[in-house]
């Protein structure tokens, strides 16, 4: 048995369309009430007040399946859901639908469904506008959280196995191609044409769809939308070059300067975005600590000044690698980058190539790639696949972007060797990337931290996940 509240338009072709279930319809009009029963057989009638409780006590609450209020009034849906929740302590399933916003906090201690007719007008007209990307308006917590999406366009996400992308608080939930559906395992890649299901962080999925329908580089927005820069003196703000001229190339929304036991003053900022001619927000945050900075929801990259003599020399930098899930950027005084070099002695060479990929899109520079090897006569079966992965990798991308990628191998110790190719350089951004929560020890050094730390160039590191 289901209860309908009030009947209007939206609730009569409600009733006209549920001819397997017995319906009570509470309406206040005889006249109304009247006709819904002489037109539909399945509905009983019952004139009344739906929010007086002398009408629900007429009714048999053990044979009820769904009740369904529509009033523009909230309160008086409300009323009823106080009703059946606390006078009558019943658990049976309550669907609210509502024409007005903000009113989920109302309703939340009843447990009911809401369901907003505008709403979900508005996204399905949205949806077909768009054609190619569409939300999710009935399922979950119904905020985008779960996307479909036509893919139209090659991108560096199509082609390449599910496994070897990595995904980042998102996750490919099903994949439809020529009409079937394909299980999402490991050894499937997306192709152009394929209808996506992916599940994940709403804000993430918004910009992914863009990667994933026009090849739109976004990066860091995959992490998060805001740019997070820490000062701790005022020497840091005569550095600022290079990490506005990172804020100003890549996709961050907004600049979060955290100004750690320091006083930031915002005349200089302003000075530097206008002299940059940036137009995106900024906003400065006083703090004593940073650390409950680094993995925000909304941050994206976590930016730290290097100078000859900073007090970040005396911070412990594996300590910040350790605790963020978020790229980390150690960012030298120079304001501009002449190409984008990439090390593929990370955990993860595809996450990083694409990365390095994405930035180089974003400054309109050329990417470089660089890989350090034992020699061949110590290389064992490992070394040797991991070399021969590294050539297919970057292959592939210089097909998928249809662009030159300068690769160089070299042999030896790969830091000492790497920095020693890097020193023939001018200008570069360095990209590297090192295995998540574990940047190193004194047994086992990491590459990405000694590199960062070494090179005279700016460097991004890419927290990445190990199989």
């Amino acid at each position: 048995m289901i209860i309908i509240c009030g009947i209007g338009y939206f609730e009569e072709q409600l009733i006209a369309n549920i001819k397997d279930r017995e319906v009570i319809a509470i309406e206040l009009d005889k006249e109304k009430a009247a006709k819904i029963e002489s037109q539909y057989p399945h509905v009983k009638t019952i004139v009344g007040d739906a929010s007086s409780v002398l009408v629900w006590k007429k009714i048999d609450l053990d044979n009820v399946q769904h009740i369904i209020t529509a009033f523009k009034d909230a309160d008086v849906s409300l009323e009823i859901c106080f009703f059946i929740r606390k006078t009558f302590k019943l658990d049976l399933p309550i669907l609210v639908i509502s024409y007005s916003g903000d009113i989920e906090d109302k309703f939340a201690e009843f447990g009911v469904t809401l369901i907003n007719p505008l709403e979900m007008s508005i996204n399905l007209v949205i949806n077909k506008l768009n054609k190619n990307y569409s939300k999710a308006i009935d399922i979950g917590i119904r905020k985008g959280e779960l996307i479909e999406m036509n893919v139209l366009s090659k991108s560096h996400l199509t082609d390449r196995k599910l496994k070897n992308i990595k995904p980042s608080n998102w996750h490919v939930a099903a994949i439809y191609r020529n009409n079937e559906i394909v299980i999402p395992t490991g050894n499937v890649k997306i192709e152009v044409g394929d209808k996506v299901i992916i599940f994940g962080e709403p804000k993430v999925l918004e910009n992914l769809a863009n990667i994933f329908l026009k090849g739109i580089p976004q990066f860091p927005l995959q992490y998060g939308k805001i740019m997070s820069l820490y000062i701790f003196s005022d020497k840091d703000l005569l550095s600022l070059g290079g990490s506005v001229h990172l804020f100003k190339h890549i996709r961050s929304q907004r600049l979060e300067i955290i100004a750690v036991d320091t006083v930031v003053g915002e005349e200089k900022i302003i000075s530097l975005f206008e002299k940059n001619e940036i137009t995106k927000d900024f906003g400065i945050i006083s703090t004593q600590t940073f650390f409950e900075n680094l993995n925000r929801p909304d941050n994206g990259i976590n930016v730290f000044i290097q100078r000859k003599s900073t007090f970040l020399k005396k911070l412990k930098i594996k300590q910040i690698l350790k605790e963020t899930l978020k790229p980390t950027a150690l960012m030298k005084n120079g304001s501009d980058f002449s190409k984008i070099m990439v090390s593929l002695n990370s955990p993860d060479m595809t996450h990083i190539l694409e990365i390095a990929v994405e930035l180089a899109r974003l400054f309109k520079v050329e990417v470089e790639a660089v890989y350090t090897t034992l020699p061949k006569a110590l290389r064992n079966e490992e070394d040797a696949e991991l070399l021969q992965e590294s050539y297919t990798i970057v292959n592939d991308f210089k097909s998928i972007y249809k662009i030159n990628i300068n690769y160089t191998v070299i042999e030896g110790n790969p830091v000492r060797e790497t920095l020693r190719f890097l020193s023939k350089e001018d200008s570069l951004l360095f990209v590297i990337g090192y295995e998540r929560f574990n940047p190193g020890s004194f047994f086992k050094p990491s590459v990405a931290y000694h590199l960062a730390t070494k090179t005279t160039f700016s460097t991004i590191l890419i927290p990445q996940s190990v199989d």
